[in-house]
């Protein structure tokens, strides 16, 4: 915010104050992306080539808080909209059944009472993914989770899904990139 209120400063020179205030009428795109690592670990069941079912605990991100956001905020009624564009993931220190392959994707949970929706991933062999470096992209339709999201400024994701056999642990590497878009009111300044 202080950058912001020096930069406007700077401005006031060279346009009106009308032009000025014209100009912080606009709504500012922020791109933002963040990144968090969900741990998943399975039992071990029955006969090592039984399935499971696998689950991370949730990774939470308020996006408030986020530093490119938070400069410009001046009240988190400002921000007027949030939109994740893609997901980035990849499998990392993977350990367990060298055979399983890994069904699932992300489930996420929009601030108190918005719900959870499940998006999709990839089938993969989880042991080639984490030695390739294996990057999967998730480009789907998030209309209704960023609807959401602009209403709690908050989500949380974890990974849910099943392997094919047992016991396996790896982390997901997952990035989240996004815009918030913020409208700022100038008696907050």
């Amino acid at each position: 915010m202080t950058r912001a209120i020096i930069f406007l400063t700077l401005l006031l020179p060279f346009f009106g104050c009308d032009e000025l205030e014209e100009l912080l009428e606009e709504e500012i795109d922020v791109p933002i992306s963040f990144q968090g690592f969900l741990h998943v670990e399975s039992a071990t069941v029955g006969d090592p080539s039984d399935p499971v079912s696998i689950t991370s605990d949730f990774a939470v991100y308020n996006f408030e808080n986020d530093p490119e956001v938070a400069e410009l905020l001046g009240d988190p009624s400002e921000i007027t909209e949030i939109k994740i564009k893609r997901i980035r993931y990849l499998f990392q220190n993977f350990e367990g059944n060298s055979d399983a392959n890994v069904v699932g994707g992300f489930e996420a949970l929009i601030g108190p009472v918005g719900g959870t929706q499940i998006f999709d991933g990839v089938q993969t062999h989880l042991e080639s993914a984490d030695a390739n470096n294996t990057l999967f992209l998730l480009e789907d339709d998030f209309s209704n989770l960023n609807e959401h999201m602009t209403e709690f400024h908050s989500i949380g994701i974890r990974y849910v899904g099943s392997a094919s056999d047992n016991p396996v642990i790896f982390d997901v590497d997952i990035t989240v990139e996004a815009v918030v878009t913020i409208k700022p009111d100038l008696d907050n300044f």
